[in-house]
């Protein structure tokens, strides 16, 4: 089975790693915030409720109760919202850490398609890699604080 989702996922940041090195950095206006992070609100909830269904899947066969899985998948939607600003804020002001974040999501793209045409890769391999990409970038911005 292919991964849709892994496909999304490589496509939509490969998309935007293309479209921030290809324009320099602007300024938003707050209407231009505004709009964006409405955007990724519904991006937000919309990837939730896909990659959710898996999720969703699997835990069916654990748990008896219903009520649960719906209150646990509301929790984490809610989180999601109520985070996404700043998180949104923060990355928008730190363009290292978005491409870093965006090459986060070409690896999981590329371990969900993977996975999906039965050739899976280990996590921790993965992990590892975004863990000593964290480490180099925090180098770098300890480095250049000095």
């Amino acid at each position: 089975m292919f991964s849709t989702g892994g496909l999304f996922l490589l496509i939509k940041a490969l998309y935007e790693i293309n479209s921030l090195l290809k324009s320099p950095q602007h300024t938003h206006t707050s209407n231009s915030l505004s709009h964006n992070v409405a955007l990724i609100l519904v991006q937000i909830i919309a990837l939730d409720l896909v990659f959710s269904l898996d999720s969703v899947i699997t835990v069916v066969g654990l748990v008896d109760e219903i009520w649960k899985i719906g209150l646990s998948m509301s929790i984490a939607v809610i989180v999601m919202i109520v985070s996404a600003t700043s998180i949104a804020n923060f990355v928008e002001q730190n363009a290292r850490i978005k491409l870093l974040a965006l090459s986060f999501l070409c690896l999981i793209g590329a371990m969900l398609i993977a996975y999906g045409l039965g050739y899976p890769i280990n996590h921790n391999i993965i992990y590892s890699l975004m863990f000593i990409s964290l480490l180099a970038e925090r180098s770098h911005h300890y480095l250049k604080s000095k």
